[in-house]
């Protein structure tokens, strides 16, 4: 399994369910293909590795934002801002 295969499963999980959660992306990476793809943030999470993020950005549309305070990947809405990829 290489980064850019988890990147593509993670764009196609978002694409089907319009959303993407971190925690629950991590989860299942962890679950499915092990410890290599992921790291534990200084909270104890598991997060994910940036070279499969970085891979992930490059396939999302891009009408796709970040949430920080949701920690979600999700479509832009029409109260986000009409520019740049991360939103609160």
């Amino acid at each position: 399994m290489s980064n850019k295969d988890i990147a593509i499963w993670m764009n196609d999980m978002l694409i089907k369910n319009r959303r993407l959660d971190q925690s629950h992306a991590a989860h299942l990476i962890l679950k499915q293909w092990g410890k290599a793809y992921l790291y534990q943030n200084a909270n104890g999470n598991w997060a994910i590795n940036k070279p499969i993020l970085d891979a992930f950005r490059k396939l999302n549309p891009p009408d796709v934002v970040w949430s920080r305070g949701s920690q979600v990947w999700r479509f832009r809405m029409p109260y986000d801002p009409p520019t740049g990829r991360m939103v609160s």
